[in-house]
């Protein structure tokens, strides 16, 4: 049987953009992250929160880097919150395809009205 956990529109407030002007102001993004395990998730049977993963913890790891500074491009913020919650699932010995998406909402770019988003895949 397959298994997944996602994290839908994880909303971290970051100081993002191309000049300082635009990284003055904190603004929204929003991650996304999926897990597609490799191996069965153990708390689909035993109903223990030990066996699952924490998502508290991915989140708060996702804000931790979102927040930690300024960032120019989302590639680059995208980038660097997927290395540390890719440390996180190693250190819990956690395998399968990972997925971490965040989308910037307001885009200083005329018509554009649903954001812009990147994202990066690793299998684990």
């Amino acid at each position: 049987m397959k298994s997944s956990l996602t994290i839908n529109s994880y909303e971290a407030w970051v100081h993002l953009g191309c000049d300082l002007e635009e990284q003055k102001h904190a603004q929204p993004v929003h991650f996304n992250f999926v897990i597609d395990y490799a191996l069965e998730c153990k708390g689909m049977t035993s109903d223990r929160l030990e066996d699952a993963l924490d998502y508290v913890a991915l989140t708060s790891i996702m804000k931790s880097v979102a927040t930690a500074k300024p960032y120019h491009l989302i590639e680059h913020l995208n980038y660097s919150v997927f290395l540390k919650v890719r440390e996180y699932l190693k250190s819990k010995s956690i395998t399968g395809v990972m997925k971490l998406s965040v989308k910037k909402i307001r885009v200083p770019v005329e018509h554009l009205t649903d954001g812009v988003t990147f994202s990066c895949e690793e299998q684990l």
